[in-house]
C-alpha cells in the first residue's frame, strides 16, 4: 500500500483449485492443425491415448479434456481448451445469426474475449481465454491463390471452414484463424492422375514389365504430391500473396511451419538475437521470464477477482448524469 502496510488477501482453497486447471491450461502443448493437406487427413485430430475410455475421473472446471468437435468448425487441436473452441464457435455463429457483421466488413482482424477482470471469475476458463485473429482475403476483396498453381488457378479456389492455429508470443499465446480452401481445378487434375494410376496398374496385372512398374511408382507419387486442399494460412499461398500484394502478404502477423506457429513479434526478437551475441540460452530465459512474469500478473488478478465477493461494486448508486454541470447554467 502507499503508506507501507501490506495488503492481505484472503484465498479461499477453492481459489487455489481454480487456479491449478488454469495452470493445466497455461502449460498445455502445442499441435499443429494440418495446412495444405488433403481431405482424407484434413482435420484429424490427434487424441489422447486415454480419450473415451470412460474411467477418466471427473475434470476441474477449465482442466484440459478431449473435445467434442463441433459441427460447423473442422476438429482442432486437442489441447486447445475447450472453452477456446467454444469461444471460437461463438464468434462465428454470431456472424451466420447476423449478431455481429460478415468478416468482410470487419474494421479489426483481431476478436478479444472479455476481460476476466471485469466478471465474477466462478471459474478459471476465462483465463484461458485468447485473442483470436482472422485472415482471410475476402477482407482485402482479392482472390485466394492456389498453394500449388499460384494465380493460375485462383478463380478455381473457394473457401471452406475456419479453422484456428495457436501461435506462440513473446509474453503470452493467441489464435490465427483461417478458412480451408479447395482449388477445384487441381481437384480433377488428381481424378485424372488416380484414373491413370487404375489403367496402368489394371494393365501391369501380375507381370513384372519394369517401364510399367516404374510408370506406376511415377504416377502414384504424382498422385500423393497433387493436393487440391490448402489454407489462406498456408505459408506458400502468403507468399504468392505478397508478390502480387506486398502490403497484406508483409502484414500477416505470424510464421507458419507444419508443427509450430510463432508471431512476428517473437521472430523479430529471435532474428536479432541470431545477429547479436545472445546466446540461445540467454534468448530462452528471456522468453522464459516474461511468460513468468506475465502469468505471475494473472494469478495476482484471478486471486484478487476470486476473493473478492463484489467484484465489480458501483461505489455511487444514483451516479450523475451529467457529471461537469454548467456552474452558470442559463435561466
Amino acid at each position: 500500500m502507499g503508506n507501507g502496510e501490506q495488503l492481505l488477501l484472503k484465498i479461499p482453497s477453492r481459489v487455489h483449485t481454480l487456479y491449478d486447471a488454469y495452470c493445466d491450461i497455461l502449460l498445455a502443448p502445442v499441435s499443429a492443425s494440418p495446412v495444405g493437406a488433403d481431405k482424407d487427413g484434413a482435420g484429424a485430430a490427434q487424441q489422447p491415448a486415454d480419450a473415451g475410455d470412460g474411467d477418466e475421473p471427473d475434470r476441474l472446471p477449465g482442466a484440459l479434456c478431449a473435445p467434442v468437435p463441433l459441427a460447423e468448425i473442422n476438429p482442432i487441436e486437442s489441447a486447445t481448451p475447450l472453452v477456446q473452441k467454444e469461444f471460437f464457435e461463438k464468434t462465428l455463429l454470431a456472424m451466420v445469426h447476423g449478431d455481429m457483421p460478415p468478416y468482410a466488413d470487419w474494421e479489426r482482424l483481431e476478436v478479444t474475449p472479455p476481460n476476466p477482470l471485469c466478471g465474477t471469475c466462478e471459474t478459471s476458463d476465462a483465463y484461458a481465454l485468447k485473442p483470436i485473429q482472422f485472415w482471410s482475403h475476402e477482407m482485402w476483396g482479392i482472390a485466394t491463390p492456389c498453394a500449388n498453381h499460384g494465380w493460375a488457378h485462383a478463380e478455381h479456389v473457394t473457401l471452406g471452414r475456419w479453422h484456428m492455429r495457436r501461435v506462440k508470443c513473446v509474453f503470452d499465446d493467441w489464435y490465427l484463424a483461417g478458412r480451408e480452401t479447395v482449388c477445384s481445378k487441381c481437384e480433377k487434375e488428381k481424378t485424372a492422375l488416380k484414373k491413370a494410376v487404375a489403367e496402368v496398374a489394371s494393365t501391369l496385372g501380375d507381370s513384372n514389365d519394369p517401364a510399367l512398374s516404374l510408370q506406376l511408382d511415377i504416377l502414384r507419387a504424382e498422385v500423393k504430391a497433387c493436393t487440391y486442399y490448402s489454407s489462406t494460412l498456408n505459408p506458400v499461398v502468403n507468399k504468392h500473396v505478397f508478390e502480387r500484394y506486398p502490403g497484406i502478404g508483409a502484414a500477416f502477423p505470424a510464421i507458419l511451419t507444419h508443427k509450430a506457429a510463432i508471431s512476428m513479434e517473437a521472430m523479430m526478437v529471435i532474428t536479432r538475437a541470431a545477429r547479436t551475441s545472445q546466446a540461445s540460452h540467454d534468448l530462452e530465459a528471456m522468453f522464459h521470464e516474461f511468460r513468468t512474469v506475465k502469468a505471475a500478473r494473472n494469478r495476482l488478478g484471478f486471486y484478487q477477482v476470486a476473493s473478492n465477493p463484489n467484484p465489480n461494486p458501483n461505489l455511487n448508486p444514483n451516479p450523475n448524469p451529467n457529471p461537469n454541470p454548467n456552474p452558470n447554467p442559463n435561466p
